[in-house]
Formats: C-alpha cells, sequence, structure tokens
C-alpha cells in the first residue's frame, strides 16, 4: 500500500443517525472503500478546491506530519492502546485516514480528503456533475443549467449520498463527527484528548475554506457574515448534539465522562445567548432539550433521544434561517480564522 501523498503533495441532515450509518456504511478499517473515487478524481473538475485541499492539514496522513510532537503523540497513544499499526486500526483510521482504489486498482491511502466530508463519491459523481443539455449536446457551464433541472439533480446526488456544501447542517455534522471526541476508550485508555475545541466560523475561515466555485475558480471568497452566523449556530447547536451522543457511551467519572459533560454545559450557555440575541424557534426547542436532558451517562436511551432531537432541529434551523435576519449575534461570534487560507494559486 502506497499514499498518493508521495505523488501529489497533499439526504437531509434531519435524517437520524441510525438512518446515515445505513446509508454510508462503515467499511473494513484500514481497507480501501470500493466506492470511493479518491480526491484526485473529484480535483479533475475542481482544480482549485484540490489544491486548498491538497495544502492543508487534512491531506497528510498522520504517520506523515512534519511535526515530531504529532508523531510522538500518536505513538503513545498507539501504545497505551496497545495498538501496533495505527494506519490499520479503527480507533485511529476512522478519522485520520482515507482508503480507496486508484484507476490502476492499486490501495491507495491518504487523510482526510473530499469524501470524508462530502460522502463517498462513485454513486452521485456523475450526477452532480451532469448540467443537463441543449439540442442534445451537454451543458458545459453550470451557469447555463435550467434551475429546475439544477434542483433534481442536487435531490439526486443527495439522494446517492453526496453531503452538498448548501446542505449546510449535513457537512458541520460531518466534521463534527470527529472533532467532537474520539471516544471512551481512546480517552480514558490512551490518553488522546476529548476532541479539538473546535469552532465551525474559524475554522472553516482558514485553512479548510475552499469557496472557488461561487467566484468561478477564480479568488477563495471569504465566508459571508450571513454564514458565519449559520455556522456559529449551527456548530454549538452540533456541539451538543454529539456532546450528549458521547456522554451517552461513557463511563461516569472518567475524563471523557466530564470532557462530554463540560462540553454539553457549555454549548448549552452559547445557545441560550444566541437565543437572547435572535430568538428562533429551533435553538429555543434546542435550549429546552438540552437543559432538561440530565447530563449523566446511566440513561443512554433519554440521552442519545435528546441528541435526535437536537439534530432534527439543528436540520430545520439550517434549511430555515440563511443567516440574514441575524445579526443581533454578530457580537457572540469570534473573529479570526485558524490556518491561512489558501489564496488559490
Amino acid at each position: 500500500m502506497h499514499s498518493i501523498i508521495e505523488r501529489c503533495p497533499r439526504a437531509q441532515f434531519a435524517i437520524i443517525m441510525l438512518l446515515v450509518i445505513a446509508i454510508f456504511p462503515i467499511t473494513a478499517w484500514g481497507e480501501p472503500d470500493p466506492n470511493r473515487v479518491g480526491a484526485e478524481e473529484c480535483g479533475q473538475c475542481h482544480k482549485k478546491e484540490f489544491k486548498a485541499w491538497n495544502r492543508s492539514t487534512h491531506s497528510v496522513v498522520l504517520s506523515d506530519r512534519d511535526d515530531d510532537e504529532v508523531i510522538e503523540k500518536s505513538e503513545e497513544y498507539a501504545e497505551a492502546l496497545g495498538i501496533d499499526d495505527i494506519e490499520a486500526a479503527p480507533e485511529c483510521s476512522s478519522c485520520h485516514f482515507t482508503y480507496f482504489f486508484d484507476e490502476d486498482d492499486d490501495e491507495q491511502v491518504t487523510g482526510v480528503d473530499c469524501e470524508s466530508c462530502h460522502g463517498v463519491g462513485k454513486q452521485w459523481m456523475d450526477i452532480h456533475s451532469d448540467y443537463g443539455s441543449v439540442g442534445g449536446a451537454p451543458i458545459e457551464n453550470p451557469e447555463d443549467e435550467d434551475p429546475l433541472h439544477r434542483e433534481q439533480r442536487w435531490a439526486q446526488s443527495e439522494a446517492a449520498g453526496m453531503l452538498r456544501p448548501g446542505n449546510i447542517a449535513a457537512v458541520t455534522s460531518n466534521c463534527l463527527d470527529c472533532h467532537t471526541g474520539p471516544g471512551d476508550r481512546i480517552v480514558n485508555e490512551g490518553g488522546h484528548t476529548a476532541g479539538s475545541d473546535f469552532d465551525l466560523p474559524r475554522w472553516l475561515a482558514g485553512e479548510v475554506r475552499h469557496n472557488f466555485h461561487r467566484t468561478n475558480q477564480g479568488q477563495n471568497a471569504e465566508i459571508t457574515a450571513e454564514r458565519r452566523r449559520q455556522l456559529y449556530v449551527l456548530g454549538r447547536a452540533l456541539q451538543l448534539q454529539y456532546a450528549l451522543v458521547g456522554l451517552s457511551s461513557s463511563t461516569e467519572g472518567t475524563p471523557y465522562n466530564s470532557a462530554m459533560q463540560g462540553r454539553a454545559r457549555e454549548a448549552i450557555t452559547a445557545l441560550e445567548a444566541i437565543e437572547s440575541a435572535a430568538p428562533t424557534a429551533e435553538i429555543a426547542s434546542i435550549v429546552t432539550i438540552g437543559k432538561s436532558t440530565p447530563l449523566v451517562s446511566s440513561d443512554a436511551t433519554a440521552t442519545e433521544s435528546a441528541a435526535e432531537k437536537i439534530a432534527d432541529q439543528a436540520a430545520q434551523f439550517g434549511a430555515n434561517h440563511d443567516g440574514s435576519a441575524l445579526s443581533a449575534i454578530d457580537p457572540l461570534i469570534p473573529s479570526g480564522a485558524r490556518g491561512q487560507a489558501f489564496s488559490g494559486n
């Protein structure tokens, strides 16, 4: 097995978690997924996005990081957990590696790539790049696509497994899936940190930003004020959701359990401030659910149920609010960006 790093420098979200797992089944860890196409395939059309990704931390396989501290830490985690091969271990590979077959049917491994964020691509790639035709000739420019065809294309792409950027709740949820926390055993026994200090507006405004599509592959546009508000609210809502999911599978009194309790309380406090500044029915509902759910792991059924309800409300918020009427929350949103945004060269 070899890495592409050697060749290139690096449905609606309201469907509850069990259905997401059913639609996007996890294949055997450390083995290529035959339904993955690889980032280079996406880069055939999304050239600037591929360049942005290829220079990001996401693109680099954990063991290839040019950072001795990261390598040292990963080795410490592996030793504590009794892991011999980091790339093959489910505890590591689920968030740090992507396996697929290239066009020559050779096994490849990379870091977190396009399909990690936007869904395994084989079933939807051709659908999402088909803009229709005029007089039997395919339309090349998406701006010339018939609006009805565009809506149908989006719906069909999502039904086939695409996490489309326009479905903001689905995509941001996919980020939180890894960044909220690696789980009970990895933290308690392995000493791994209990997730990232993950703030969506700052993270998606920096190194991860690749907003070329709306500027016709020209500039890596900054996220708009409206989008920043959406991201902040959804980030806090999903932080609460995933903290409750983590809490439901944690062991009482352990470091991971305490971290998930703290993350949930922090999210509730932030959501209360959001609701006070710019009231919406969805956030009011999420705050009520959060405050009425005991932050304990002893009642996993209640905690998981609360998380599913929050997921549904978060999806509704993403669909119903574009951020234009939420300027009152601007003082609550952290400024700046995490990492340097790719300039587009």
